[in-house]
């Protein structure tokens, strides 16, 4: 009888480790979508075509007064982001910011770029 309650016990251990550890590589692997947005921000008109990437991967485009996605895993990224000013001068600017689980993100190219101290990066939750 007491043999048959430490097999109980050790397959509850067992199981309640599995659920836990299958429940953190759900998490870990679960994507979130950035949106990047090139719209007027005020009396800052938007930049031109905007190129940037994400932790380094491919180079994307968003054009002027246009949005575009990207979806990322993880928590911590790395946004660059690159542009030509009006005298044809390359600017290059690179943002770390963290996304919490179950959040997307809206980052504002023109709030990144014309304004300082301003909460450039808005989150969303995914599911309610």
């Amino acid at each position: 009888m007491i043999k048959d309650k430490k097999k109980i016990v050790i397959w509850l251990v067992v199981l309640s480790f599995l659920f836990f550890g299958m429940t953190k590589i759900y998490e870990s692997g679960q994507g979130h979508g950035i949106f990047i947005e090139n719209f007027q921000i005020e009396d800052f008109p938007p930049l031109g075509d905007v190129y940037y990437s994400m932790d380094g991967g491919k180079i994307l485009k968003v054009k002027t007064n246009k949005k575009s996605k990207v979806d990322v895993k993880g928590k911590k990224h790395i946004i660059n982001l690159s542009y030509k000013t009006k005298e044809n001068k390359k600017i290059i600017v690179e943002k770390e910011f963290i996304i919490k689980k179950n959040y997307n993100a809206t980052i504002s190219i023109g709030k990144l770029v014309y304004k300082d101290n301003v909460e450039w990066i808005s989150y969303k939750e995914m599911y309610k």
